[in-house]
């Protein structure tokens, strides 16, 4: 998070020669999975005395580490192994999974309010990251009033797998690098 805070920063001053007055002092991200967790973090309200995001762009993240809805394995996805890595908790101990615990603390939604920067939240009903995380992540953001726009990809349910995942729905234009 330090890091992150650091390069918005460094991003909105354009801190090196080749950037120096060449900076519109505007930074955005787009973060995928749990870089959309980090984007979500950094719009919703500054770090530590830093900077915020002036808008962000998440794809398939976790929003609401303790949901216990979404922890069940999911596509091959240990979903709560993930969250506790993430958050360097271990899953049996009550103040990493109890409302309020660890994952809670951890979860960007608590970031969030009509002060906010705009977010952009995607998702697939066939993500490997459940589906109510999105939801939980929109029903949250509309009953703070924060800026956002969304939207949830219906696709076909595949036999034995989930479809794609984060920047695997980001498909650029032939020929663009």
């Amino acid at each position: 998070l330090d890091d992150i805070s650091q390069a918005i920063i460094a991003a909105r001053n354009g801190t090196t020669p080749e950037t120096a007055g060449r900076v519109n002092g505007k930074v955005f991200a787009v973060g995928g999975s749990s870089g959309a967790t980090d984007a979500l973090w950094f719009a919703g309200a500054a770090y530590h005395g830093g900077d915020k995001l002036d808008c962000a762009i998440c794809l398939s993240g976790p929003y609401f580490f303790a949901d216990p809805v979404s922890w069940p394995m999911r596509c091959g996805n240990d979903v709560l192994g993930v969250y506790c890595n993430y958050v360097n908790c271990d899953r049996s101990d009550p103040a990493c999974t109890d409302p309020g615990g660890f994952l809670d603390l951890a979860s960007p939604y608590l970031r969030f309010s009509a002060t906010s920067s705009p977010v952009y939240v995607f998702s697939t009903n066939e993500d490997k990251m459940p589906p109510n995380q999105w939801q939980l992540m929109v029903a949250y953001l509309l009953a703070v009033g924060a800026p956002f726009n969304s939207r949830m990809l219906i696709e076909t349910p595949q036999v034995g797998s989930c479809t794609r995942h984060s920047f695997h729905y980001w498909n650029p234009e032939p020929g663009c690098p």
